[in-house]
């Protein structure tokens, strides 16, 4: 199959039929994501099939975060700003469709996620590392195996050093910013 990585828009798009399998993602996306991008607390971006473009096939949300000082990796530390909460992008919610597991379509939402922080990070707002928090083991292993590394006082709350993402997203820049997965 081949899918395309769009905004999301709640007057367009189909969410009706939509289950990864997890109720909170199900949910989200089907009752908050539209209002929440609305309120300005996190934007949804889905993917839908080459030719379709209106069924949500899967789905992740990006917002700003921050991880409090103390509980930030020393990785994540500026020495010069100390007590200074650590900015982060956010990745808040992800699921694709149980339809369409198994064909990697999560790792490029994923690799589409990162590449948006990290663009993000270099032309509009600033952040030293994506972070999310892990719904269960399964998630936690997904994420773990693209690089992401467990904060220190919580085995399911982890991040990704932005120069990590960095290089993850210029070395798929033209699979990733094009959107498409072939």
């Amino acid at each position: 199959m081949s899918y395309r990585i769009e905004d999301f828009d709640g007057t367009f798009h189909t969410t009706d039929h939509f289950d990864c399998g997890r109720t909170r993602q199900n949910e989200f996306l089907k009752d908050q994501a539209w209002q929440s991008f609305q309120a300005r607390h996190s934007k949804t971006f889905v993917a839908v099939e080459e030719g379709t473009s209106r069924p949500v096939c899967g789905f992740y949300t990006l917002s700003m975060g921050n991880v409090e000082f103390e509980s930030a990796p020393e990785q994540l530390k500026n020495d010069w700003l100390p007590d200074y909460p650590v900015p982060t992008a956010l990745l808040g919610q992800m699921g694709v469709d149980e339809e369409h597991q198994g064909n990697g379509l999560g790792e490029f939402l994923l690799v589409n996620a990162i590449a948006r922080a990290s663009i993000a990070a270099e032309e509009a707002v600033a952040a030293a590392a994506v972070e999310v928090h892990a719904v269960d083991e399964t998630a936690r292993r997904f994420f773990e195996k693209y690089g992401f590394h467990r904060m220190p006082e919580d085995e399911d709350h982890l991040y990704l050093s932005m120069d990590v993402a960095d290089n993850i997203a210029q070395l798929t820049k033209n699979v990733t910013l094009s959107g498409e997965l072939v």
